[in-house]
């Protein structure tokens, strides 16, 4: 009886590593968002007063989970155009970061952070936001 005891432990001992290696965690995740209609301002005040309620449909607030650390946002109009976007980490809207099309952020992998995206009019982007998709792709790098 020891001796199955003892080779059961030694087989647990070897599979040990394979079995930790089985089942990585994933690198990179995919959320997306249907929108309609520009929402961003270009104000800091007028972004933190919106209220994102039916029938406007263009906020789009996700949170990144500890360990993550670059986060890809797209947004693109239902046409197929690349349309502006305005990103805020902040949480309060005062750190206004405006894009056409893409835009690529880095957040502190220590904490979980909020996102905050707005489709937007923008000098800088020909498109403009009617209906479309907003897509970001977070990665732990």
């Amino acid at each position: 009886m020891k001796r199955i005891a003892v080779v059961a432990a030694a087989a647990l001992v070897a599979a040990g590593p394979a079995i930790a290696h089985a089942a990585p965690k994933a690198s990179k995740r995919t959320v997306s968002y249907s929108y309609s209609n520009p929402v961003g301002f270009t104000t800091p005040a007028a972004n933190a007063a919106l209220k994102c309620n039916a029938p406007i449909t263009g906020c789009w607030d996700f949170s990144t989970v500890k360990g993550e650390k670059t986060v890809a946002i797209s947004a693109t109009d239902n046409s197929g155009t690349p349309v502006g976007l305005q990103v805020f980490t902040d949480g309060d809207f005062q750190s206004v970061q405006t894009y056409c099309g893409t835009a690529t952020i880095t957040v502190s992998p220590k904490t979980a952070t909020s996102v905050d995206v707005r489709p937007v009019v923008t000098d800088a982007c020909a498109g403009v936001p009617t209906n479309g998709t907003l897509t970001a792709v977070i990665t732990k790098k």
